[in-house]
């Protein structure tokens, strides 16, 4: 796998937004008591923000996928058959991390001491319970795709959105009590290393041939008549 400057410099504002989430959220955690973060959300919660986050949250499941999906499919089918595999693999990594780490929700960390009334769970949402917090998968899925995406779409404003679409996503998990901070800061740094390593191996073993039909689009499906 080769590593080429265009790339980086294509997508530096893009990686360096990254950088300053990774270290935004490492600093965070390294400088505050765990489980403050959750419960600073719990104590700052409106309807309206609930119903943001709620939506924000779910779109870390299976419905991104299918938008980045149905956008590849005006790019390059390639893309388009590339990005559910992509979502298999981040589900094998997130699920197997989980069973290795066994690390407590909140629910359970909170639960232990007594306190799981302080994370004033919403209604709405089904608290996870078990050992399954790091990494957020949530997380890891968001960044996988939306780097992924990033890194094909040339616009760069629209992959700043996209960053930014992951950032919301990984920032919902906490606050709806389901993870902790540092839960999804290595959620997120999996999610773009995996979208890299997907971008990459793509360009080096799919041949880019505009005759083949994975490089073709829905736009340009149809030869030209003579």
């Amino acid at each position: 796998m080769i590593l080429n400057k265009a790339f980086f410099s294509e997508n530096r504002w893009y990686l360096f937004g990254v950088v300053l989430y990774l270290l935004g959220g490492i600093t965070l955690s390294l400088n505050m008591e765990k489980g403050d973060d959750v419960l600073f959300f719990a104590n700052n919660r409106t309807p309206l923000r609930n119903t943001i986050f709620i939506i924000i949250t779910q779109s870390g499941e299976f419905v991104a996928y299918l938008i980045a999906i149905l956008i590849f499919l005006f790019i390059g089918f390639r893309y388009a058959i590339l990005a559910p595999l992509l979502g298999g693999v981040v589900s094998l990594l997130a699920n197997g991390l989980k069973m290795i780490f066994r690390h407590p929700r909140p629910s359970v960390y909170f639960g232990r001491m007594g306190r799981l009334e302080d994370i004033n769970a919403l209604s709405e949402i089904h608290l996870n319970l078990g050992l399954s917090s790091f990494p957020s998968g949530h997380t890891f899925s968001a960044f996988a795709i939306m780097s992924f995406l990033a890194f094909i779409i040339p616009n760069r404003l629209l992959k700043m959105i996209l960053l930014l679409w992951a950032i919301s996503v990984g920032i919902s998990r906490v606050y709806l009590g389901q993870h902790f901070t540092h839960d999804i800061v290595f959620g997120g740094f999996l999610g773009v290393c995996t979208a890299m390593v997907f971008y990459f191996l793509q360009k080096k073993y799919i041949k880019s041939d505009s005759h083949l039909w994975y490089n073709k689009s829905i736009l340009n499906l149809r030869k030209p008549t003579s």
